[in-house]
């Protein structure tokens, strides 16, 4: 059982509230919100938006657990913004509105293969590497670690998978936080490619209605799965369930 972590050190004004660690609190923030605007869609209010960004900065204060909270906002912003613009505009039936669709249907394919491919090329003597490194919070340098240990293989392997905690000791810490690193070494290269097939055939669906605003929630996803291991994760990430939805046709929400 943890206790809420707060004190000095790496865990300063970080709790769990309930959860194995402070992120996984806000990354269920996230998830949540994701999904309700996604089938909200236009409709979610100016207040439905102010209460999640309330909500996340409150989880800030509590969590310190940056992607979530990072994301949640972003997520509240691009909302707001397109519902301006669709306000004033009648930019979802222009070629404007196509061009979105193109562009958000490209940047997860963009989010997963740069992220594999730095992962990939990481290098611990390159200071341009080190850096990017630093701005991933390490994420680049566990993956490479993760893959010279233990390769990738068609159907997967066990990893274990240590996080931090107060026992913990710096020298054993082994978790790969990536989901896209994570799901090629974890559950191997058959895996992967089933669900990039998935994700793919639920983004041609949401550009063939011109789904804007669910193309850009899903481009937060990818976004939020590049620095946390939750995108296979059922309990976490909804949007799995996309592909089993009838989604051809456009939904006026």
């Amino acid at each position: 059982i943890f206790e809420g972590w707060t004190g000095d050190g790496i865990w300063q004004s970080s709790h769990a509230l309930g959860f194995l660690y402070p992120n996984e609190y806000a990354a269920h923030v996230f998830f949540l919100s994701a999904a309700w605007i996604a089938l909200r869609g236009k409709k979610t209010s100016y207040a439905e938006l102010i209460l999640l960004m309330g909500l996340s900065v409150l989880i800030f204060r509590y969590t310190n657990a940056r992607t979530g909270v990072i994301s949640t906002a972003l997520l509240v912003i691009g909302v707001a913004v397109w519902k301006l613009l669709t306000r004033f505009t009648a930019i979802e039936q222009s070629k404007t509105g196509a061009v979105f669709s193109i562009v958000l249907g490209v940047l997860p394919v963009v989010l997963c293969v740069g992220m594999l491919a730095l992962t990939w090329r990481f290098d611990w003597y390159s200071g341009a590497m080190m850096r990017l490194d630093q701005f991933f919070s390490t994420r680049l340098s566990l993956g490479k670690t993760g893959i010279q240990n233990y390769g990738i293989h068609p159907f997967g392997q066990y990893i274990q998978m240590v996080g931090m905690t107060r026992d913990t000791d710096l020298a054993n810490y082994n978790y790969i936080d990536c989901s896209y690193v994570s799901i090629l070494l974890r559950f191997g290269l058959a895996a992967f490619v089933a669900f990039a097939v998935a994700m793919e055939e639920i983004i041609r669906k949401a550009c063939k209605r011109k789904d804007v605003l669910f193309l850009g929630v899903l481009v937060l996803v990818f976004l939020q799965c590049t620095m946390e291991d939750h995108f296979q994760e059922i309990a976490y990430n909804p949007f799995l369930l996309a592909l089993f939805a009838g989604m051809e046709q456009k939904i006026e929400r």
